[in-house]
């Protein structure tokens, strides 16, 4: 201990029995009590209570969350020098560091002995996977389960995810449609290849001649709507995966065309369609090929993309470009996991002919892949005893086995992630700790190597666990890691959400959409795969672009709707995911942006500061008329001291971020409803007939941190926040461990994610090295 911490806390033992500090709570220590009563008492006593806070009143009884709650947070403002305010005495650095050491045990124990250990159930992704998993079996019964509720930003936290009567009966049916599928008659589709035309696929329809252009090399197509697009002559026999190819070409034009191809239910609309993808038709005749998952009575639909919308039978003259359309060839269904999934299970046995001792046979190789874990003679026994009955009561023995399987996927050693302690102490099993990694990394249940290794207990040795994690990250399961943790950390699910304003925005099209959600997933596989640092996701000389986003952000060279890596022009104002249009059009309304909303985005995703509950004070609006921006009035929002506190951190990434429009195009002024107007400097980027936009009230995105610094723009911002890079790799550390374990971060959790920031700090806080910290850390190990 220094001097001038031992002075300090001298000092605190002598000032505690008198002055302001005696009303604090008796549970705090002398020297916890001095500090407060020297420099933090004068402003939030019972009389003053700025900000709303008494110290006094708050008490020290740490087993009350709220109370907790609030102490974290004064801890969490002096630690960040916001308090004592700057105009106000301030202790020495010394006293400082003792202050918040003694006060942060204290918190770190109350925050343990708080803490609750909840089994987590999986979510409904989770649940749909492992059946996938399980059985080998694509049963979409996502959809069938209850939403799923959030806590501390994801889907998969234990505290969150409750159970009811609803969701047991939406489990029964789950089940009724996954053992369906298991026990259907076992009729292998054969695969095959079918070569087909497009003039056939298009040509029944009544009104083709008014729509298409039928010529001897094929059938041309000038309609960019969704209404003429599906291909007639083809629907799926059967449920499997597909490989098309197809031949086309621009037809008028020395440009390529670009080519919408969408999958599913495109016949009859009922069952939901989905892009494939995006191809580009060159002036030559083009091959082109996707593969897809199809369901029985499935098809794929076709169409340009950006031409407009020709009715050809109505100008027969019409010169302009189109999309020509030969022949296309089908091959598949290109597996058979149904069937091998089938026979894993039954093992041979005939459904009509099986006997209980297969009934206990087949419980004897299911249960150990469905609870994750070795059974005991009585679990069989009990699953079995329930086939038991229905053969007893004359039935058949398909309908027991059903029986049987639908009471393992509604069962709570299925439905829930069990977690045992290991040896009595909080370390859970390896066994646990498999299902844990799986469901981190996969969204799924472990395969037989994982469950092989936890069953010997190699699972836990470090070695062994390093290399596992990154045979995971290798497997194409690892996708779910990708889709779900993106998609809820910087929020993708949210693109579909808000439609942009088509007057204001009439630029926006289901390309740019489709591109925006790809660069973003492509840019993280990206930062993973190479191991690169987390400081790229605030800021990169580099992205993943096709021409469709290149256009969007002004990137010169980039030709082709295909996705690559792309080095950035110098100075360029993209670069990490900030400025990506994904993230920038989850964070506005589709009509116009909010510096808050954006500002919350980036101080809770990437720099790992909690925003409050705002208090009950009227909400700005923005000013829809153009009048005033959203800056102006923030102003006057500021000087709410309330209000103040937090929007000082807020604020400033926002402003930051205001020359990026509501589906992330470059701004200097903001655009206002209104007819066309020609601008001195710029042109509308898209000319359309009819009224659009006008020029609105220009953008001033400057703005001041916290600290004092000032920023001009969104590329100075950025600059002041590499400057520590900790923070961000605290932050995104934070984020991973919360949906690797399924429950929200504590203050007792803050020094494990230092420790695994401190041991990624030699590889530059490279990413995927911290996944495996992550992984390594003791807090993965325990309940």
């Amino acid at each position: 201990m220094t001097n001038s911490a031992a002075k300090f806390i001298a000092a605190s033992l002598a000032l505690s029995f008198s002055g302001g500090a005696a009303c604090l709570a008796a549970e705090w220590t002398a020297p916890q009590r001095a500090f407060l009563g020297n420099y933090c008492l004068e402003c939030h006593d019972a009389e003053t209570k700025k900000g709303g806070l008494d110290l006094g009143s708050l008490g020290g009884d740490l087993s009350d969350a709220e109370a907790l709650r609030r102490w974290v947070r004064v801890f969490d403002r002096v630690e960040a020098a916001e308090m004592p305010p700057r105009k106000k005495a301030r202790p020495e650095a010394d006293a400082m560091k003792a202050f918040l050491s003694s006060l942060g045990g204290t918190l770190a124990a109350a925050d343990r002995a708080q803490r609750e250990v909840v089994h987590r159930r999986l979510n409904r992704t989770e649940y749909e996977n492992t059946v996938r998993d399980l059985f080998r079996v694509r049963a979409e019964v996502a959809a069938m389960l209850p939403e799923d509720s959030k806590a501390h930003g994801f889907d998969n936290i234990g505290e969150a995810l409750a159970a009811s009567t609803e969701l047991v009966e939406a489990y029964l049916r789950a089940a009724d449609v996954v053992v369906d599928m298991m026990l259907k008659p076992p009729q292998e589709p054969a695969c095959e290849k079918k070569y087909l035309t497009f003039t056939d696929g298009f040509r029944t329809r009544a009104n083709a001649n008014l729509v298409f252009q039928f010529l001897d090399e094929g059938v041309v197509h000038y309609l960019s709507d969704l209404k003429s697009t599906n291909v007639r002559n083809f629907t799926a026999p059967a449920a499997g995966r597909y490989r098309i190819r197809f031949r086309a070409r621009a037809h008028h034009s020395d440009q390529p065309i670009k080519v919408e191809v969408g999958a599913g239910d495109v016949h009859k609309g009922n069952r939901g369609r989905h892009p494939v993808g995006y191809f580009d038709a060159m002036p030559e005749l083009t091959e082109m090929v996707f593969e897809d998952w199809f369901r029985e009575g499935d098809g794929f639909s076709v169409r340009p993309f950006g031409i407009g919308n020709v009715r050809i039978g109505q100008n027969r003259k019409y010169a302009g470009p189109g999309l020509l359309l030969t022949d296309y060839e089908v091959e598949g269904p290109l597996d058979s996991d149904l069937l091998a999934g089938r026979r894993e299970l039954l093992g041979g046995v005939d459904l009509q002919k099986g006997t209980l001792t297969d009934a206990r046979d087949i419980m004897a190789r299911l249960l150990p892949s469905a609870f994750r874990r070795p059974v005991t003679e009585e679990e069989v026994s009990r699953f079995s005893g329930m086939m038991k009955r229905v053969l007893d009561e004359g039935q058949s023995f398909d309908a027991a086995l059903r029986v049987g399987l639908r009471a393992v996927l509604c069962a709570p050693d299925f439905l829930f992630l069990s977690e045992p302690q290991q040896n009595g102490n909080e370390k859970i099993s390896d066994l646990a700790l498999a299902s844990r990694l799986s469901y981190f990394l996969w969204s799924s249940t472990p395969d037989g190597e994982l469950l092989a290794l936890a069953g010997g207990g190699e699972l836990s040795r470090p070695a062994t666990l390093r290399a596992q994690v990154e045979r995971m990250l290798s497997s194409p399961k690892a996708a779910a890691f990708t889709k779900n943790f993106t998609g809820q950390w910087l929020k993708l699910r949210e693109i579909p959400l808000n439609e942009p304003d088509a007057v204001l925005y009439p630029e926006f099209d289901g390309l740019l959409e489709y591109s925006m959600v790809e660069e973003t997933t492509r840019f993280f596989d990206e930062v993973l795969r190479r191991d690169l640092s987390v400081m790229e996701f605030v800021d990169s000389d580099w992205s993943i672009l096709n021409d469709r986003l290149a256009a969007h952000y002004g990137v010169p060279g980039i030709t082709g709707v295909g996705f690559r890596r792309v080095t950035l022009p110098k100075d360029s104002v993209r670069g990490g995911v900030m400025t990506q249009a994904s993230v920038l059009k989850v964070t506005a309304n589709g009509t116009t942006t909010s510096p808050v909303l954006r500002g919350i985005w980036v101080i809770e995703n990437l720099l790992g500061i909690h925003v409050p509950p705002p208090p009950p004070v009227p909400a700005v609006e923005p000013d829809l008329t153009g009048a005033t921006t959203l800056r102006q009035q923030l102003d006057k929002h500021r000087n709410d001291a309330s209000c103040a506190s937090c929007h000082s951190k807020i604020d400033p990434p926002g402003f930051a971020l205001e020359n990026f429009d509501p589906i992330g195009g470059w701004r200097e002024w903001y655009r206002i409803p209104g007819a066309i107007e020609k601008v001195a400097e710029d042109k509308p980027r898209k000319e359309v007939a009819g009224p659009t936009y006008k020029k609105g009230l220009p953008v001033d995105a400057t703005g001041k941190l916290l600290t004092g610094e000032p920023f001009n723009d969104i590329r100075e911002f950025k600059a002041l926040v590499k400057r520590d890079p900790e923070r961000v790799a605290r932050c995104v550390a934070e984020k991973l461990l919360t949906y690797g374990l399924g429950r929200g971060m504590g203050f007792s959790d803050r020094a494990t994610v230092q420790s695994i920031v401190e041991q990624t700090r030699p590889k530059n806080y490279g990413f995927r090295s911290l996944v495996q910290e992550v992984v390594a850390s003791e807090a993965f190990r325990r309940q």
